[in-house]
């Protein structure tokens, strides 16, 4: 049967998290998780911020068991019970809601998916709402995000051309199947980046029109500037 240490772990591998990971977002100290984890803490006040973090639900956490799910009507059908909001405006005065939180957003900065957009500059002061459930579950920062404007096809369809993208500038470490911003030469790109063994680098499109890009070990040193991990980005549908 399983304990919660082998419930959270299993949690954790799942959702790809380090154990300081965990014990940062729960704001714990990195040894109490790893008592748990251990199964030498057999339970805890932070299991709901852990699960929430996690992305499980908190009764299968601390007991292993799950919540029955309703069953969800047919695709189309009419549900009696939902009531739509009205659309709320705000602007720049709108003072934000506890679960908000703010980035900056370099409209004028361009990143492109497909060869390369020479750096612009822009002030920053635009900013774009974020709630903080969803930074939260993909374990971005909400102080060190930015989001910036992607333009060309070689991430379709993935990414469309034009959408606002979110970037984390605190997550630089590249792992295989993550999107990032970075800087290659005097040029801004978005790509899935790929670690080599030689310590070079792959730059793939989502886009198979485009091939791959083979950068050696020293072109990596002299000509990548990373600028963060992309977490976000807006689907546009044009009229």
């Amino acid at each position: 049967m399983q304990t919660l240490a082998d419930r959270l772990k299993e949690a954790r591998i799942k959702a790809d998290k380090t154990q300081g990971d965990v014990a940062d977002a729960a704001g714990i100290r990195q040894p109490t998780y790893q008592a748990l984890e251990a199964g030498k803490t057999k339970k805890s006040a932070y299991l709901p911020e852990i699960a929430k973090f996690l992305g499980v639900d908190v009764d299968w956490l601390k007991n292993g068991t799950v919540k029955a799910t309703p069953s969800k009507p047919r695709d189309g059908q009419p549900m009696m019970d939902v009531k739509f909001r009205g659309v709320e405006f705000w602007d720049g005065d709108t003072p934000l809601n506890e679960d908000e939180f703010e980035v900056p957003y370099y409209k004028d900065i361009e990143l492109t998916g497909g060869c390369g957009s020479f750096e612009q500059h822009d002030d920053g002061r635009r900013r774009i709402k974020y709630g903080k459930t969803a930074a939260y579950s993909s374990g971005a920062s909400q102080t060190q995000s930015i989001c910036m404007t992607l333009v060309g096809d070689s991430m379709e369809d993935r990414i469309s051309a034009g959408s606002m993208i979110a970037v984390d500038l605190s997550k630089r470490d590249i792992r295989e199947g993550k999107i990032y911003a970075f800087r290659h030469g005097q040029l801004l790109r978005v790509k899935y980046l790929i670690p080599k063994p030689d310590g070079g680098l792959i730059i793939r499109s989502h886009n198979k029109a485009y091939e791959d890009e083979h950068i050696n070990a020293e072109e990596v040193e002299n000509d990548i500037n990373m600028i963060g991990w992309v977490w976000n980005w807006s689907v546009l549908e044009r009229w």
